[in-house]
């Protein structure tokens, strides 16, 4: 009887143990990765299919459960910077002459739903050409934290939809990162393609978009 108890002892251990964990789990946020349900909602916002592709292909999100909390809230500011951002892309990329989304997904009388394939290749198309990350997993998702983070994320966005930055490599990576930090800071790869901000998370510095495209205009050279 003793070699037999122990075994199942042991069994029964691992399988309450195992328990507990899927019990604490089930009380954590499912907040991952939420870049489908991100786009779900900028397409429910802004009612074109090219914007949520752009969303899905050309930009990436790795965000603490605090910032996703709030970027997910219908109709505020996560999905309508998010939107703009998107659409900020699309004028970015017709004035690179890299096609017009909006113009192909409206054509035919409007006729969105048939057009959709189309918009689909030619935003694959320059999935070699740009895309956008932001980093902001390090920090909890305060009121504070995120009044920063959207704006950060609209003011870039802005920058590129004007349509003056055209960098020698002709291709515009950029990974913007939201974490404590003294000031901004903007650096690109040797080959000039990965553009990199750092954005203090903690306070607004003086100048900060300034400092931004000022930036982005000398490395971008």
């Amino acid at each position: 009887m003793h070699l037999v108890f122990r075994p199942i002892v042991k069994a029964n251990a691992l399988l309450l143990i195992l328990l507990l964990a899927l019990a604490g789990s089930a009380s954590m946020p499912a907040f991952a990765d939420n870049k489908d349900d991100l786009s779900d909602l900028v397409y429910d916002y802004s009612k074109c299919y090219w914007k949520q592709f752009i969303v899905q292909r050309l930009m990436n999100f790795k965000l603490s459960p605090g910032i996703w909390a709030k970027m997910l809230v219908k109709d505020e500011w996560g999905p309508k910077v998010t939107s703009n951002f998107a659409t900020e892309i699309g004028e970015y990329a017709k004035k690179m002459d890299w096609g017009d989304f909006e113009e192909a997904e409206s054509a035919n009388n409007n006729d969105r739903a048939n057009n959709k394939p189309r918009v689909s290749d030619m935003v694959d198309a320059i999935k070699g050409k740009i895309g956008f990350t932001l980093v902001a997993d390090g920090i909890k998702g305060t009121d504070a934290e995120w009044n920063l983070v959207y704006r950060y994320m609209g003011s870039l966005g802005e920058f590129l939809e004007e349509g003056t930055w055209k960098p020698k490599s002709g291709v515009v990576f950029i990974t913007m990162t939201v974490q404590p930090a003294k000031d901004v800071s903007v650096s690109v790869t040797p080959d000039g393609r990965h553009f990199s901000i750092v954005m203090p998370s903690d306070k607004e510095t003086e100048d900060w978009d300034g400092k931004v495209t000022r930036a982005l205009q000398k490395l971008g050279r």
